[in-house]
């Protein structure tokens, strides 16, 4: 037996190692999709006792004396938006690799969605850190400034502003990923078309508010489109 041909006997036939790894890969990205929609689930139940624990529309403005007396919800949220954004990244991540194998010929503008996939996980990180900094003692001790409290309500709310702004970013750039899932990673295999038709449609109500109205409320759309897009990539790596 020749080099060249114990060579070649020794490598792994391409039709086993790459359904391997796509099995792997489908799980990974599988996984991600579905913790970044669970996570951002529970926004709304943190919503609601923010909303229960305020006193009347006032409590919109805090001040930083209130601050102190809700600064759990700065960790909460935190945490919630650190669990979007991680499981976004895997999941962006996760497809980039499998559309790299079942796709070798995908359009350049699924490069661009891709790194839009990147910008949204890492646009929810942010917002993580904005979230826990606006709860911080850092907010809290704005008082010690010597500002007037309509000065330093303003101030405070001055953050949430920031934070719709991180929010509106966040929510184009899923959108992006979404499209580019929905088109070239249907072509790709990598998921089935109803998951891809929801992609699409989520896409369209995250643009649409910020477009039309400038607001940034259609990003809700992502979780259940993340959890479906997470099961049938899951179901794809049995």
């Amino acid at each position: 037996m020749t080099s060249v041909s114990r060579s070649q006997s020794a490598e792994p036939t391409p039709s086993v190692s790459g359904t391997v790894d796509r099995r792997k890969l489908y799980r990974f990205a599988g996984w991600g999709a579905a913790l970044s929609g669970a996570c951002y689930l529970l926004q709304p139940i943190l919503v609601a006792g923010m909303e229960a624990t305020s006193s009347g529309p006032e409590d919109v403005f805090l001040s930083p004396t209130e601050i102190a007396d809700v600064f759990w919800q700065g960790p909460v949220q935190g945490a919630i938006f650190t669990g979007i954004g991680i499981g976004l990244l895997a999941a962006v991540l996760g497809v980039g690799r499998l559309v790299r194998t079942g796709a070798r010929d995908a359009s350049p503008w699924w490069g661009v969605a891709h790194v839009l996939g990147i910008v949204a996980a890492c646009g929810w990180l942010l917002l993580a850190g904005l979230s826990i900094g606006l709860y911080s003692s850092v907010a809290r001790a704005m008082a010690e400034i010597g500002a007037d409290e309509p000065t330093m309500r303003v101030a405070l709310h001055m953050g949430s502003v920031v934070i719709a702004g991180g929010l509106a970013l966040t929510a184009v750039a899923s959108a992006g990923w979404l499209i580019g899932l929905g088109r070239t990673g249907r072509r790709a295999g990598v998921i089935g078309l109803p998951a891809a038709v929801v992609a699409l449609i989520a896409a369209a109500v995250c643009l649409v508010p910020i477009l039309a109205l400038s607001q940034p409320f259609g990003v809700l759309a992502t979780a259940p489109a993340f959890i479906v897009v997470g099961v049938s990539m899951l179901r794809r790596s049995r």
